[in-house]
């Protein structure tokens, strides 16, 4: 590197220590993507200013705001922490992920019990009467169609009433009716005691799956992106980095999901209403396994756009779009995806195609059942080939 290169990338080096104060303060805005922010910064600065400010915030924070967000700035210390504990120590990739997913797994519960601690009531009782007020004031203000519709629906539920889903969605004022003579206080306690126990279930459920994925972008989106810029300017990686797999690799593991399917099984036979830790545990798996399959799914399109060379901005922007409009669809589309593998049968087309054979004839499909065999038996290549030669394109 010449001289003026040098000069260049320091000075790069001190503007990104520079303007790390400010870039992480605006970050507690996004406080969870505080970790990856760090990191990041830190990354391109070669120093610790940005820990260093997210330390100070992490102190500073209560002070100033208040002792409610001891809790906060305690989940961003302890997710921030276990991000640069396994990106400074250059463990594999797929350790350091796993290990700050569990990190932000920490700092969340850490969060809760925080939190917890500073109020006079459990969790769930608290959430429960922040949203009875918000639907006694909407109904007070003139808007009482909400808090109807739920208190009936409850109502409805509570004296056997089967169809009354059916009838909230297509016939509501036959399910408001039930309790239209009921003045709103009287709504309110039929509505509180069920938002008690989705409170009771769910705000675990909230901790467990957002600490994980917050915990593993922390690792991820920092080490993608120095990755990406190593690339750009062509420095090679350190000694014993591990590559950063792109997004479209993206899989989770058959056993993963087996397990989660016959926890959610098992756990919806066994939940009752007076049973809050297992209600807990069936929301919590529900939620993880939902939000990995969406992830999955959004992996495997990344994979057939990668295969059309669609630039990366454009990919993020296609995958965002294909999350706000089906999302519903992308949770049966990731658990397809990871019982029959889509992407190497994919591969294994194109590998028939390449040899000049035409998939679906028995020619075809014979080539497609040595591949199969192949991967049965272990034979195929090392480089995940599925039965292409070296030659073949």
């Amino acid at each position: 590197m010449s001289q003026n290169d040098e000069q260049a990338g320091t000075g790069a080096r001190t503007s990104w220590a520079l303007f790390s104060p400010l870039l992480v303060a605006a970050g507690f805005l996004i406080f969870p993507f505080i970790p990856a922010i760090s990191v990041y910064l830190d990354g391109r600065s070669r120093t610790y200013a940005a820990a260093a400010s997210v330390l100070t915030g992490c102190i500073v924070l209560p002070v100033v705001i208040g002792i409610y967000t001891l809790s906060v700035s305690a989940f961003i210390a302890v997710s921030t922490a276990a991000a640069y504990i396994f990106v400074r120590t250059k463990v594999p990739f797929t350790t350091g992920l796993v290990g700050t997913a569990a990190g932000g797994v920490l700092g969340a519960v850490m969060m809760l019990g925080l939190l917890g601690a500073r109020i006079d009531q459990p969790l769930n009782e608290a959430a429960a009467a922040i949203l009875c007020n918000q639907l006694s004031g909407a109904a007070s203000a003139g808007n009482p169609e909400m808090l109807r519709y739920l208190a009936g629906y409850i109502k409805s539920v509570s004296q056997g009433n089967s169809l009354s889903l059916l009838s909230l969605l297509f016939n509501p004022s036959s399910v408001s009716q039930l309790v239209s003579g009921l003045s709103i206080p009287a709504q309110i306690d039929i509505v509180r005691p069920i938002l008690e126990q989705l409170c009771a279930a769910y705000i675990p459920a909230l901790a467990l799956v957002g600490g994980m994925f917050t915990g593993g972008l922390g690792y991820y989106l920092p080490v993608l992106a120095l990755d990406r810029h190593r690339q750009k300017l062509a420095v090679q990686p350190d000694e014993g980095k591990v590559p950063v797999p792109p997004f479209a690799a993206f899989k989770v593991p058959k056993y993963i999901v087996v397990s989660l399917l016959l926890l959610q099984i098992v756990s919806s036979f066994l939940v009752t209403g007076d049973n809050q830790g297992l209600a807990a545990l069936s929301a919590a798996s529900a939620m993880l396994f939902g939000s990995l399959m969406t992830v999955q799914a959004l992996a495997l399109f990344s994979f057939f756009l990668t295969r059309r060379k669609v630039t990366a901005p454009l990919q993020f922007l296609l995958l965002a779009l294909v999350t706000l409009l089906f999302s519903w669809l992308l949770y049966y589309v990731g658990i397809f995806d990871a019982l029959f593998d889509m992407r190497a049968i994919s591969l294994r087309m194109e590998a028939v195609r390449a040899k000049g054979k035409q998939v679906f004839t028995q020619e075809g499909l014979d080539e497609l059942r040595k591949m199969e065999q192949k991967k049965k038996d272990g034979t195929n290549d090392k480089d995940g080939k599925d039965g292409r030669k070296d030659g073949d394109k």
